[in-house]
């Protein structure tokens, strides 16, 4: 049965139905471009036209069982037709984008440091969008993938562990095991426009509606083994990952 409890005031649901043995992991040694997608631009490289292989970055993939993983962070500021997607810094701007149900990104802090980090934070409104948030040959993760993740990675009780990347976190670096999808605490901006939990917290969004007013995302701990998923209000600002179409 799954577990049900309280955390922060939201339910979240544990994946601990099925623990298999961990096998298969590696990684895809093929090069894979993934263009704009991963490059931190200047504004400058902003205002004009380049071209896919100039700003292009080559990452391995994150492969186990039946799933590919991206090892990054999402770091787009268009959706996969080209639109773009609002930043917004002002805390009152980023609570009116949730109320009225708009897409929007952030840098933690709005710096833009942060996102050369850990990349950016998406309302789920942009992670929903039907333009595309993902880039070609991707998408986000349903609720169900990152159960399986978990499950994949021997349980959602150690699978924090075998999820943390080696660095960006606040404590000592050498106190991490390198682990091959590279999760890093992005942290969290909420409805309301306030930013928290970066270097201790990494949260990523599902593509999984729980209903009119929040969403299934999971989040990661630097003190805590355990991976969880829980249902928070859309207008929260998160990391987003996404899984080989």
């Amino acid at each position: 049965m799954a577990i049900l409890g309280a955390l922060f005031g939201v339910m979240y649901r544990g994946a601990s139905e099925i623990y298999p043995i961990v096998m298969g992991i590696k990684f895809n040694l093929s090069e894979t471009t993934l263009g704009k997608f991963f490059a931190g631009q200047s504004e400058a490289k902003k205002k004009k036209e380049v071209s896919v292989e100039e700003i292009s970055k080559v990452t391995p993939d994150f492969i186990i069982g039946d799933q590919e993983w991206m090892t990054v962070n999402l770091n787009v500021d268009t959706f996969r037709n080209g639109d773009p997607i609002s930043e917004i810094k002002d805390p009152d701007e980023w609570q009116k984008a949730a109320q009225e149900g708009k897409p929007a990104w952030c840098y933690f802090k709005n710096d833009i440091a942060n996102g050369e980090k850990y990349g950016k934070l998406y309302n789920w409104y942009a992670v929903n969008d039907p333009r595309g948030l993902a880039p070609e040959g991707w998408r986000i993760p349903t609720e169900e993938e990152w159960i399986h993740l978990a499950e994949l990675l021997g349980g959602e009780d150690g699978a924090a562990d075998k999820m943390r990347s080696a660095s960006g976190w606040s404590i000592e670096e050498n106190e991490i095991e390198k682990h091959p999808f590279e999760g890093k605490p992005g942290g969290n901006r909420t409805d309301v426009g306030s930013d928290y939990n970066a270097g201790f917290m990494g949260f990523w969004w599902s593509s999984t509606e729980q209903d009119e007013k929040s969403a299934w995302c999971h989040y990661i701990a630097f003190d805590n083994d355990r991976t969880l998923d829980f249902n928070h209000n859309k207008g929260y600002g998160f990391s987003v990952r996404c899984i080989r179409e």
